[in-house]
């Protein structure tokens, strides 16, 4: 039977339900659910659940009430967790407009804590301390680093199209949870991905001014496809059915993806156009962060909203970095974080070394971020789910 739709526990049990102790098994151990939980439960309380609306959800308990989001919540936990939840992450990650910032901090925290540094937060109002900071200090046994934190904040286009796709993909939901039993059980066995097509679609709808019901439509349109396209043929074989804005797949006995939906790709601006956008929002503020601290730096970039980094824009930072631009002066490397695939829960986070590179530890530069034998890139990758399994 389907679960009833319901964004968030009103009540704010949402570590007591059925839908989170049912999904969070199928991330990792019942320790680390545990770790995690306990260090979220003092902070999304009841009166936390009481205070917020269902419409727009905020981003928690958009989470909550999606199988791959469940695992977002358990990897700010289990980040929160291993920080000892520091206030200056903890202060107002209740607030919708700092909860993404805030969780990734944390992840970035929790990434240099893995390579085994000593990570020290650092108050954003200390007035002791002049000028502008980073977030925190990474200390390990060979040398100690600063580290800053950076994501692309959407711009009004940017928030328009993303409400448009959150209309969409919430209305889809939606209407799964109030299928047939029979309906509901089908698409279990199956999972769907929006592919550019219907993207396009939520552009075309940006002239109207009831953009976000048309998108919830689109929603409900989309739904009506999928199931059409699993009644069609119940033994789709691996490669799935294509439509112009779907493919579905069915599953094979052993995975269990309840029904899941996932885009494949979004509309994006031009490389160059990105570029001058995460210069001038990224890294000319982080530059001046570690121009002004005792240590050399490393600069966090989180996933690039809007169809990921690609090879262009990287290429683009990297001859930036080439020509030791005055914003990179201080900095000893950027870390990219890519967007993590439903495959594979580890975030694929590609290493490009600064001017001060030679001065960063060489646990770092010799050790945890050593060239790809088969390509000759410095990647890496991170789950904190299982990086910490064994504590």
């Amino acid at each position: 039977m389907p679960r009833p739709f319901n964004p968030f526990p009103v009540d704010g049990l949402w570590y007591e339900s059925d839908w989170y102790n049912e999904v969070s098994k199928e991330s990792t151990s019942a320790s680390i659910i545990a770790r995690a939980t306990s260090s979220l439960k003092p902070h999304f309380t009841a009166d936390w659940a009481r205070s917020i609306g269902q419409l727009p959800p905020h981003p928690f308990a958009w989470h909550y009430n999606q199988r791959g989001g469940v695992r977002k919540i358990l990897e700010l936990g289990v980040s929160l967790d291993v920080l000892d939840s520091p206030p200056e992450l903890t202060a107002d990650i209740t607030n919708p407009s700092r909860y993404n910032t805030r969780a990734f901090e944390a992840w970035a925290g929790a990434l240099f804590v893995q390579w085994g540094a000593a990570v020290i937060f650092i108050p954003e109002k200390d007035p002791a301390i002049q000028g502008k900071r980073p977030e925190f200090e990474a200390e390990f046994a060979d040398g100690k680093i600063s580290v800053e934190a950076k994501e692309l904040s959407l711009g009004d286009l940017d928030k328009k199209i993303t409400r448009g796709n959150i209309a969409m993909i919430f209305a889809l939901m939606e209407g799964k949870q109030i299928l047939s039993p029979s309906d509901f059980q089908l698409l279990c066995r199956t999972h769907a991905t929006i592919l550019p097509g219907a993207s396009d679609l939520v552009l075309e709808l940006l002239e109207y001014d009831d953009f976000e019901e048309r998108c919830r439509e689109l929603g409900r349109t989309l739904l009506e496809e999928w199931l059409q396209c699993v009644k069609k043929d119940e033994n789709l074989d691996g490669d799935g059915y294509y439509s112009a804005r779907l493919k579905v797949a069915f599953l094979s006995p052993d995975q269990n993806d309840s029904g899941d939906c996932y885009w494949e790709s979004v509309a994006a601006p031009t490389p160059k156009k990105n570029f001058q956008r995460v210069r001038r929002n990224l890294l000319l503020d982080a530059g001046k962060k570690l121009n002004n601290w005792k240590f050399p730096g490393v600069i966090v970039l989180n996933e690039f909203p809007f169809g990921g980094w690609s090879p262009e824009l990287l290429d683009l930072i990297r001859n930036d970095l080439i020509k030791r631009q005055t914003w990179a002066t201080d900095a000893g490397a950027i870390l990219i974080r890519h967007r993590s695939r439903s495959a594979d829960p580890h975030a694929i986070i590609d290493v490009l070394p600064g001017p001060r590179w030679e001065d960063l530890p060489a646990s770092l530069t010799q050790g945890q971020w050593v060239p790809c034998p088969n390509c000759g890139v410095r990647h890496l990758r991170f789950d904190p789910l299982s990086a910490f399994a064994s504590e």
